[in-house]
């Protein structure tokens, strides 16, 4: 796929929007990363339906945003992508996928615009009550002071923005009907203490159990970058999800 770019307000955004099929799938990459991160999935994935995939504000060839001591939220974000998808045609319903804070992205996607979405999987990602056992733990959710010092400003936007983020995220009990699929790694990464990745994939496993009919997978031979690492795993889980959307448009309609 070929990097495009759309306008809005002024403002570029790069994309890529390829692929044929029933299913409309959208990629929401996580903290620090552009689409490129996608490109061990996506070509597989437009064999079988349409893909889009996007730079938010400041990453990639998209335009720098600056954003307020409040930071990047999951409402600026969701609002943002729908507008990048209406600008361009991309027609709903759409099977959201999300790595890590783009989980959570897509979490606030489906709380303002759940009538849009057909199905949503959430690879490795942040869930709503991660800040919350975080605190209860005694652990800090977000990176140390150095470190924030030293991230470019896109991520310290995003990282400002993390817990108004998951404040708004849906909750299991808003995805009711929706097919959402949870891929929890299995790994923990170099530079992430046992402590903090038990947490994390507690709190992805403990909001999966909790929506209806849900569907968790876990990568057993990957780290964070499940997309990456066992990308045949996430493609056939993304495809899945998309048939059992639209089994479940189908069964909807032959109900009417």
């Amino acid at each position: 796929m070929d990097d495009e770019t759309l306008t809005i307000d002024g403002q570029t955004t790069s994309f890529r929007y390829s692929g044929t099929g029933d299913a409309t799938i959208v990629l929401i990459s996580g903290l620090g990363d552009g689409m490129e991160t996608w490109n061990s999935i996506a070509d597989s994935l437009q064999e079988h339906a349409r893909v889009f995939m996007y730079n938010r504000p400041s990453y990639g060839g998209s335009s720098r945003f600056l954003h307020g001591k409040e930071g990047r939220d999951g409402q600026f974000v969701a609002s943002h992508l729908k507008s990048c998808l209406d600008a361009i045609g991309v027609k709903p319903p759409y099977n959201l996928v999300g790595h890590s804070m783009g989980g959570l992205y897509a979490l606030a996607f489906a709380r303002f615009y759940r009538d849009l979405l057909s199905g949503l999987v959430l690879i490795d990602g942040r869930m709503p009550a991660f800040s919350s056992i975080c605190q209860e733990r005694g652990l800090s959710a977000d990176p140390n002071w150095l470190i924030r010092l030293i991230l470019p400003d896109r991520m310290k936007a995003e990282v400002r923005g993390a817990r108004a983020a998951e404040r708004h995220a849906a909750l299991p009990e808003d995805l009711k009907g929706l097919p959402v699929t949870a891929i929890v790694a299995a790994k923990r990464d170099r530079g992430m203490s046992k402590a903090l990745f038990d947490v994390f994939q507690q709190a992805q496993i403990g909001f999966i159990r909790r929506v209806t009919g849900g569907r968790m997978v876990l990568a057993e031979n990957s780290g964070h970058y499940i997309h990456q690492d066992e990308p045949s795993l996430v493609i056939r889980e993304i495809l899945r999800n998309c048939r059992d959307a639209l089994d479940s448009r189908t069964a909807a309609t032959n109900d009417l």
